[in-house]
């Protein structure tokens, strides 16, 4: 993994204790801004080295062809046999002319309509057959400055990378734009622009207009001109084609378990058929940034929550990669570590008037960086909020940070370097192909891990808070900033309102800051060491299962499929089964509320400060059975890790002020709801089809506000003082050390004792003559149909797995009508939904995204289909083209700790089917026929006993 990548996304992570809404503007910015460079492609050297240089990763081989195509091939076993592929084309939004506006967007959705040697509709078969799934194995995204095509091969013989880099290829240079295919793909544009036009993808359109006016950003967002979209034809097509799709702005990155000898020639076969460039690539013109002086923008949109950020554009010339830009860059990112830390702890004392904050910088070569703090707040409260950033921005310009703050902040970043060091060997290969991918667009150098933490620590033993406030000053300059206001609510003289609190906060005179004494972790010593009763070895399944005296069990899986990685969850309590009826949202309270409200002798900013140069955290999910306690950690913290879940399952606070916060939290939750379709799936539709049981649905606002701490206490603690708890393991542990690390904490708890299980209770899909309506307060034209036929529950592993299959066969009929026929919708989908803990409770769910005037008839073609699948049947082809891939998952997830930790140990003595389902996961599937297949369509795609649901925009008053 590459440093300048680390260190660019790095900037915006917040803790891993809770998620970090504030954040979201941030993320979405980097994520669509980081490396535009427009510039030509300079070949030479290549793999580039820097100046001074820099090691570059020696495992990776750089080559390039005659023609000018270079290409990046990465040896890689995680997972084995298995290889990722990503074709980058150094070409995006920012090549359009004003009258090819959207094409670079449109033309990567027209990669899958044809070519020269691939007839229209077969791309995507072909691909099904060798095992790879649409959307999941097979993609490609639009940005700026490029276009990225990726193919995940579920095998590494020699004619399965052959057949994806072929398939590639096509799409490099024997691209052909049917006529037909572009005007049915003309109305998926326009679904995928009416999907994602959303309250944040509103907001940050917004955002680049005012930091980046001036320049050619702001015009080219790569969704594009509707009126381009609707008219633009083959010729359009082929111009655009021809002037970016070239080999000196092509890289075909290949990362995994294959040897760079035996692609090389696979690439030359497929690529070197190209011509060479006669001309140099002409660069756009990006237009100059414009930042004079101060200026306020409020943007109101009624899903949105309310935010300030302070945000300051300056110029930033493009660089060569060196170890002065990586020094730079990391002494930048300590310094907004270092201000970020401050208004995250500020947010989480008491009677704070934001509850989250970051500070931020996103480079944009070759023009320009943005600088930015960012705090989340509520309508009533913006202008203190504001006040607060404008006056923690002045008071770190003008004081700067202590060096207890720096080496805090060069611990986290040492721990996070060092826990990747130690993973480096079993990173997968879809992520090093990523890594790859974001270093060649920043035309940065791929380093390795182990010269990344060199590189760390050579900026370490020379940055002083002096020169990392001289960074914080450069990039803030002496103009003042631009001050961005988001929100739900309507504000008059906007402009002037906003300014005029910015310039009353300036009056007034900052102190310096106030360092705050750390305390030792309080939890150390549960108790005396529970002894192990009980042992049972999974010999086929490499789990290890123990039972202390205590009661705790113990489930391990030691692997090394993530070296140095280990997750971690502990199970208890009875969960949403035993939740109140008359408490609903109770779990949100619990899933937000339980962790922020922190332990007894610490409050949660303690915490995070405490552990905050530690692979350490912990999340709770209220499951329907149970509580779990989930992190991730490595070898050497794993102590304290499982010190800190056992404090919150002795000694949890549940303060006050964590309930502040959720409330303040919700309010935003409720508002992003109500803007989008998709935001009534778990609010009312959850409600519908669970036959009304309030506790598998998120409540209306006002009685999700009523809900408090002595009703979450009082629903948690029985669980967390007694009954089943399990532990589980899962990752490069040793057995001996993690069961006495075990025995110290939760084997040490007082007995556990018996407690009787609570009885799930019967739901049954609800049945409903005719549509039932939805409405969300969001854009007119957005709507969903979704269809739900009843099934059953999961405990049958073949009907399962061929329910899956079903689904998978469905989802493909629906996306080739409503999407590749009438162009009608971005993506159609189909799911199974049986329950593994609702007896006899399970569904087929069809959703279709598309025009409001569209809802109907589309939901009537969702059960014609239904009809079809049922009175006719799949063919064997679909039948292939649904296993495959299946088949290829099967193996994909078991090289996951996650997946065997949640999937299959967590939970397995209350469901031993879980083994069993793992042992005969390929069998289930293989086992299924056409006829069976059909068997399950004729018993459960019953039109008669489905429930229909359309989603659809409030009516107007």
């Amino acid at each position: 993994m590459n440093l300048l990548i680390l260190t660019r996304t790095a900037a915006v992570q917040g803790t891993s204790w809770t998620v970090h809404a504030a954040c979201r503007l941030v993320a979405v910015l980097v994520l669509v801004l980081v490396a535009v460079s427009a510039q030509a492609s300079d070949p030479e050297p290549w793999p580039r080295t820097g100046e001074p240089p820099l090691v570059v990763d020696p495992t990776v081989t750089w080559g390039s062809l005659p023609n000018g195509l270079r290409y990046v091939i990465m040896p890689n076993r995680t997972p084995p046999g298995r290889v990722s592929l990503r074709l980058l084309v150094e070409a995006g939004s920012l090549m359009e002319r004003e009258d090819q506006r959207g094409l670079a967007h449109f033309l990567e959705h027209m990669a899958f309509k044809g070519s020269k040697n691939v007839q229209p509709g077969e791309f995507v078969r072909f691909l099904q057959r060798q095992g790879m799934a649409f959307g999941a194995d097979t993609n490609a995204r639009t940005g700026f400055d490029s276009t990225v095509y990726m193919l995940e091969l579920p095998g590494n013989g020699a004619e399965l990378v052959d057949s994806g880099l072929f398939m590639l290829s096509e799409v490099a240079g024997n691209l052909t734009f049917p006529p037909a295919e572009i005007d049915t793909e003309r109305g998926v544009i326009e679904s995928e622009r009416r999907l994602r036009n959303t309250p944040f993808a509103r907001q940050t359109d917004a955002m680049l207009a005012f930091m980046l006016d001036g320049t050619l950003y702001p015009d080219r967002l790569p969704i594009g001109d509707e009126q381009v979209i609707r008219t633009a034809d083959q010729a359009d097509f082929e111009a655009f084609y021809r002037a970016n799709y070239r080999t000196d702005r092509m890289v075909m990155v290949v990362a995994g378990d294959v040897e760079p000898q035996a692609v090389e020639p696979i690439l030359q076969k497929h690529f070197g058929q190209f011509a060479k460039p006669d001309a140099p690539f002409a660069a756009p013109d990006l237009g100059q940034l414009d930042h004079e002086g101060a200026d306020a923008l409020y943007f109101m949109d009624p899903g949105l929550p309310t935010t300030v950020a302070l945000m300051r554009s300056k110029p930033e010339p493009q660089e060569p990669d060196s170890l002065e830009r990586v020094d730079r860059r990391l002494v930048d990112h300590l310094a907004n570590m270092m201000l970020s830390r401050r208004l995250q702890s500020r947010a989480l004392t008491p009677g704070a008037v934001f509850t989250d904050g970051d500070a931020w910088s996103a480079p944009m070569e070759p023009m320009a960086r943005i600088s930015g703090v960012t705090l989340q707040t509520t309508p009533e409260q913006w202008e203190q909020a504001l006040t607060v950033a404008e006056q923690e921005l002045r008071r770190v310009l003008q004081f700067g940070f202590s060096q207890q703050e720096l080496e805090t902040a060069i611990g986290i970043l040492r721990s996070d370097f060092q826990a990747r060091l130690a993973a480096s060997m079993t990173v997968e290969s879809a992520r090093q192909a990523e890594a790859l991918v974001a270093t060649i667009m920043d035309e940065g150098v791929f380093t390795s891990a182990q010269s990344d933490l060199d590189l760390l620590e050579r900026t370490a033993a020379t940055v002083t808070p002096e020169r990392a406030l001289e960074a914080l000053k450069a990039a803030w300059g002496a103009d003042e900033p631009k001050v961005m206001l988001t929100g739900s609510f309507p504000l008059e003289n906007t402009r002037e309102r906003i300014l005029s609190v910015y310039q009353q906060s300036r009056a007034v005179e900052v102190k310096p800051p106030e360092q705050a004494a750390l305390p030792p972790f309080a939890y150390q010593d549960f108790g005396t060491p529970g002894t192990v009763t009980g042992r049972e070895t999974i010999q086929d399944l490499g789990i290890s299962s123990l039972q202390f005296a205590n009661g705790v069990q113990l489930d391990m899986k030691p692997t090394k499929l993530e070296a140095d990685r280990i997750q971690v969850a502990v199970r208890f309590g009875s969960g949403v089964f035993s939740m109140p009826k008359d408490q609903p949202g109770l779990s949100m309270l619990a899933k937000a509320g339980f962790i922020a409200g922190g332990l007894g002798r610490h409050d949660i900013d303690q915490i995070e400060r405490i552990f905050a140069a530690k692979q350490v955290g912990v999340d709770l999910q209220p499951a329907d059975t149970s509580f779990v306690l989930t992190g991730s950690t490595t070898r050497t913290d794993l102590p304290d890790q499982l010190r800190l879940m056992a404090a919150y399952l002795t000694d949890p606070a549940f303060n006050p002020d964590a309930l502040v916060r959720f409330r303040q939290a919700m309010a935003d939750t409720y508002r992003a709801m109500d803007a989008t379709p998709s935001g009534q799936f778990s609010g009312p539709v959850a409600l519908l089809i669970h036959d009304g049981d309030p506790r598998f649905a998120l409540p209306p606002e006002q009685e999700i506000a009523e809900r408090t701490l002595d009703e979450l206490r009082t629903w948690m603690e029985p669980g967390l003082k007694s009954g089943p708890l399990q532990v589980v393991l899962v990752g490069d542990i040793e057995r001996e050390t993690a069961t006495k690390l075990v025995a110290e904490t939760f084997g040490a708890l007082p007995d556990r004792g018996q407690v009787d299980p609570v009885q799930p209770p019967t739901i049954r899909l609800p049945s409903r003559a005719e549509p039932v309506e939805f409405y969300h307060h969001g854009q007119r034209d957005q709507a969903i149909s979704t269809v739900f036929w009843p099934t059953t529950d999961s405990r049958d592993r073949r009907r399962d797995r061929g329910l899956d299959i079903l689904a998978d066969i469905f989802s493909d009929r629906l996306l080739q009508a409503v999407r590749d026929a009438e162009g009608a919708s971005y993506s159609p989908e189909v799911s199974n939904g049986s329950s593994a803990t609702l007896p006899g409770f399970g569904y087929l769910a069809a959703s279709v995204d598309l025009q409001t005037d569209h809802a109907r008839e589309t939901l009537q073609e969702t059960v014609d289909i239904a009809r079809g699948l049922r009175e006719e049947g799949v063919t064997a082809d679909e039948l292939e083209r649904a296993v495959k891939p299946r088949l290829a998952e099967v193996e994909a997830v078991r090289q996951s700790n996650r997946w065997w930790a949640y999937a299959v140990l967590l939970g397995m003595h209350q469901f031993p089917d879980r083994l069993e389902a793992v042992r005969t996961a390929k069998a289930d599937l293989s086992a299924h026929t056409v006829g069976s297949i059909n068997d399950l369509a004729r018993q459960y795609l019953v039109n008669d006993r489905a429930l229909r649901v359309l989603i659809l925009p409030a009516p107007t008053e």
